[in-house]
């Protein structure tokens, strides 16, 4: 319990980090543009699609340094971010799937839009992150358990990191808060399923299987 203590902290800093960018939207936007939508360059959508990443990165570096390898787990975070994400959305978008955050702000939230979401959008992203965890985490990772799960969340935040930054960019000016919520729900999402990925190895392995 106590050497996960360091991977509590940084997965809550993760949600505090999220929840203060969502305020800081907010604010934003009735503060600096009354309400109305927000320019979005893509300075702006790069360091809000980062932000919640490196407030992760951040708190676990303060609490431990000997939990995992610091170059791989910034290596990971590339991976997903500039590999494993792209190569999703090429997928999805390639099979006509509709994207659930797609379009709008408010996109309409019909039954063939959750289908797509479900069936092609969310296997093809969660594909990405399998195979990036399975082959360029695992092998670093086998005896340590706690590793592998702060490696799956790099490149579930990789992977969620470049959505965020490809939404923002697509919807051009839109309301700061409402940019912000988008990007919670995709951090949280993407991290909660690279975990659950991680975990799912982890249990292959404690029981001497491969992987599916």
């Amino acid at each position: 319990m106590r050497r996960a203590r360091p991977l509590l902290s940084a997965e809550l800093a993760l949600i505090l980090g999220m929840l203060a960018l969502v305020g800081v939207g907010y604010l934003a936007e009735h503060w600096l543009w009354g309400g109305e939508s927000a320019p979005m360059t893509v300075p702006v959508a790069l360091a809000a699609a980062t932000f919640p990443a490196a407030v992760w990165f951040f708190a676990l570096r303060t609490q431990t340094r000997d939990l995992a390898s610091t170059p791989l787990i910034v290596g990971l975070f590339v991976l997903g971010a500039l590999v494993a994400g792209p190569a999703a959305r090429l997928v999805a978008d390639n099979l006509g799937a509709a994207h659930p955050l797609a379009s709008s702000p408010s996109p309409e939230l019909t039954l063939p839009r959750v289908v797509s979401a479900i069936a092609v959008v969310g296997l093809s992203y969660e594909a990405a992150k399998y195979l990036a965890i399975r082959y360029a985490a695992l092998p670093r990772s086998r005896e340590q358990p706690l590793a592998l799960i702060v490696y799956a969340t790099a490149v579930a935040l990789g992977v969620a990191a470049h959505e965020s930054y490809r939404e923002l960019t697509e919807l051009g000016a839109s309301p700061a808060g409402a940019g912000a919520l988008r990007i919670m729900a995709l951090m949280l999402a993407h991290a909660a399923l690279g975990v659950l990925i991680a975990l799912v190895v982890i249990a292959a392995v404690v029981r001497q299987m491969s992987p599916l």
